[in-house]
């Protein structure tokens, strides 16, 4: 699935917690299928500015949650390096799991869940498909100075 996907799927995620709803939160598990949905019957916005109010977080909490994986100061950097590595098919949900607790504050409590595990998707998908340590540097250079 492409970034642009995933900003999509976050930012819907973030239009459920404005709105109400929950239509993003079923689209877990058959996300490709929710992005060829009406976005305007869904939350009366475009994809494409749905899927600003994704980047938007992203680039907010991106360096948060890069310290979270790849510095190794960070206790739970450990665990998810192993996780990771083990290619266990739970992943997604254990980093998820560990990412809501750092994203309450700056995502509305109804959506931490959501979120985080569409971010740890973004983040296994884009920087974690080869060797945990190459990821880490792969996500370095997409962070801003």
């Amino acid at each position: 699935m492409s970034d642009e996907k995933y900003f999509q799927l976050i930012g819907a995620a973030l239009m459920d917690a404005e709105q109400g709803t929950s239509n993003a939160l079923f689209a877990l598990g058959d996300e490709e299928s929710f992005l060829t949905q009406d976005p305007l019957g869904l939350f009366g916005l475009t994809w494409e500015e749905i899927k600003e109010k994704g980047e938007a977080l992203w680039a907010k909490v991106s360096p948060k949650i890069y310290a979270i994986f790849c510095e190794a100061t960070n206790a739970e950097q450990k665990t998810l390096a192993n996780l990771i590595s083990s290619g266990s098919t739970e992943v997604a949900g254990a980093v998820a799991a560990v990412l809501s607790t750092y994203l309450l504050g700056l995502v509305p409590a109804i959506a931490v869940g959501t979120v985080a595990y569409f971010i740890a998707k973004l983040v296994l998908e884009k920087f974690f498909q080869s060797a945990f340590d190459a990821g880490c540097q792969a996500w370095k250079a997409t962070l801003k100075p």
